[in-house]
């Protein structure tokens, strides 16, 4: 579904969960993908340096404006016309966010794939790339538009299903509320098949055994968790033991999940 990184960066912009956004704010902040002593920071830089967004910009309309773009200006200030002058946080934003549509998408991709590979290499289970050339898993995105590359099309179908099992768990997500996010995402732009995509997996789309099966390796089971856990307040008990759940059964292990929590602002 070609959608579904355009969904999954709504929602990261808190539409289904309000603390979707201060935990977005905490991953690029000094505590997550902006410090100075994260093992991306050089990788960051580079890409900073070299421009890199996630794709060609598009239309700047609502859609460019709404969404994880504008809430990347609303957190940074002004980072898309000036990164270089945010510093931090803010220059990482820019580049992420900085570039309408396209960008939005791939943004969304790469926090997720950057806050993967951050904790895997904190907690020693990978080392952190040193080129893009090597970005693995939805990192891809800083540098290639999702909506041109299957595998990380696929990847973005898979984290977008992971979000929509999560905020299944305790069973908030009923058909008005449902109805209420749809109704948000297509004041924000979103065309109608990726406003009803979301619906289509509510409603029994989303298969928690075969979302475990299509995971295969350290970084995915790192990048759904992360994807998991930005979807939902995690304040009861149906949601945590979700999230115990998931890392039992795709293997993540405890330092791993300690350093997603920590960038995250969780527990």
């Amino acid at each position: 579904m070609a959608g579904s990184a355009n969904v999954i960066a709504e929602l990261l912009g808190g539409i289904m969960n309000p603390a979707a956004q201060g935990r977005l704010q905490h991953a690029l902040g000094s505590s997550g993908l902006g410090g100075a002593n994260n093992p991306l920071a050089g990788l960051l830089q580079n890409l900073q340096g070299q421009g890199a967004t996630a794709s060609t910009p598009q239309s700047t309309g609502a859609a460019g404006l709404g969404g994880l773009a504008g809430l990347a200006r609303q957190l940074f200030g002004g980072v898309s016309s000036s990164p270089a002058a945010a510093g931090g946080a803010g220059a990482l934003a820019g580049m992420l966010f900085g570039g309408g549509k396209g960008a939005m998408r791939g943004g969304a991709l790469a926090v997720l794939g950057g806050l993967a590979v951050s904790a895997l290499s904190r907690s020693g289970r990978a080392q952190p790339p040193t080129s893009p050339d090597a970005l693995p898993g939805a990192m891809r995105a800083a540098t290639v538009d999702p909506e041109q590359d299957p595998e990380l099309t696929a990847r973005a179908d898979l984290l977008l299903e992971a979000m929509v099992l999560a905020a299944r768990a305790d069973g908030r997500l009923d058909d008005q509320e449902l109805r209420r996010i749809q109704g948000r995402m297509a004041e924000d732009g979103l065309e109608q098949a990726e406003v009803e995509q979301l619906a289509q997996l509510v409603h029994g789309g989303a298969d928690f055994d075969g979302l475990i099966a299509r995971i295969h390796d350290p970084q995915t089971a790192a990048e759904v968790y992360a994807a998991s856990a930005m979807a939902i307040r995690v304040d009861t008990e149906a949601e945590r033991a979700h999230l115990a759940t998931l890392a039992e059964r795709t293997g993540l292990d405890a330092d791993t999940v300690a350093e997603l929590h920590r960038m995250l602002g969780l527990d």
